[in-house]
């Protein structure tokens, strides 16, 4: 091979050296595009990009758990108390996106009870996207804390309603919505007495304090 025939496979191998170097550079530093979620309001913060790292849980400073161990609330069942419901639920709203789309608001739609399923005519589809569209616009709605807020805790040990035998229980919990405003709610369940999923405990309905954190008296 000539001299010239050298330097000329040496400057094509320094231009495709420098034109990789121009791409990699380029394709660091431009950002995924986000999922674009569904517009679609009812009974009823954002996860982090490394799916490896376990993201706060604000309810007693504990962490939940990191997302690709995360199996998401799934639904109801018989062995489920009441106590332990609204923390899970929250938390999968809170990891929405996991272990699938939307897994926490499908969630929310399996614990329903009648009367939310009622609304949306049996439509979860409608459903979520109302939900999305509540969360994205109004900051101090249910699932605009859920699913955007600072942060979230219950206050309160579950209330049996009539004694550990009841089929009845509240739970009151404290909202920090992204914006900052105080929230609290009493989550209301009730145990299914009928099939389908008899001896389930579902949710009744999440009701909202004011602006102080007062609830209105009955």
């Amino acid at each position: 091979m000539t001299r010239s025939a050298v330097a000329l496979l040496c400057q094509r191998l320094i231009l495709c050296a420098s034109l990789f170097e121009t791409i990699s550079a380029w394709s660091h530093s431009t950002k995924s595009p986000t999922r674009t979620r569904r517009l679609g309001t009812c009974l009823l913060g954002s996860p982090r990009d490394d799916a490896n790292d376990p993201s706060p849980s604000p309810s007693g400073g504990k962490r939940a758990p990191p997302k690709s161990a995360w199996e998401g609330a799934g639904v109801p069942r018989e062995d489920l108390p009441p106590g332990e419901i609204p923390t899970l639920l929250m938390k999968g709203l809170s990891l929405n996106d996991f272990p699938e789309i939307d897994s926490g608001l499908e969630s929310m739609w399996a614990f329903a009870a009648g009367g939310t399923k009622h609304i949306f005519q049996h439509n979860v589809t409608e459903f979520v996207e109302s939900a999305h569209e509540t969360a994205d616009t109004l900051p101090t709605s249910f699932y605009g804390v859920a699913m955007n807020g600072q942060s979230w805790e219950m206050e309160t040990d579950v209330n049996m309603v009539g004694g550990e035998d009841g089929w009845i229980a509240t739970q009151v919990m404290k909202t920090i919505s992204s914006d900052g405003r105080l929230r609290r709610w009493q989550w209301e369940l009730r145990k299914n007495r009928r099939p389908p999923c008899l001896g389930c405990w579902m949710v009744e309905s999440i009701g909202s304090s004011d602006r102080r954190g007062k609830f209105e008296p009955e």
